[in-house]
């Protein structure tokens, strides 16, 4: 399993080389990645990754919600990248693995409603 960034010998050029992750788009619908040597652009043999389109209609027509990475307990988001911390790579919110894992629901605390203050409008002009 040669990971994205790591270093490896290309098959194709002999080179020390690192692997880098091209994604794969069928239209605008992301149909997967491939890793490919950053040095001369050949396809590695090692895995590759398709996101699992079935399981996300599925989720859908039971009416629950997509397992979309924002919604991932593994999803990082900093200001700089969106991170899946399972094969920390790069990814999008809106995108869908098979190793969904739903974040634990958290109880979302809702303020007291703000008193109104009794000074209020005295001093406008």
């Amino acid at each position: 399993m040669t990971e994205s960034g790591k270093k490896i010998i290309c098959e194709n050029c002999g080179q020390e080389s690192a692997a880098r992750t091209i994604k794969l788009y069928d239209g605008f619908r992301p149909a997967g990645e491939k890793l490919v040597c950053a040095f001369c652009g050949a396809e590695l043999s090692g895995r590759e990754r398709t996101p699992s389109e079935d399981a996300a209609l599925e989720d859908l027509k039971a009416g629950e919600p997509p397992p979309f990475c924002r919604r991932c307990r593994h999803y990082v988001v900093n200001p700089f990248i969106q991170k899946c911390t399972l094969d920390n790579r790069e990814v999008k919110a809106s995108d869908t693995c098979g190793r969904f894992s739903p974040r634990p629901e958290r109880a979302r605390e809702v303020p007291p409603p703000r008193k109104k203050d009794p000074l209020e409008g005295l001093f406008e002009s």
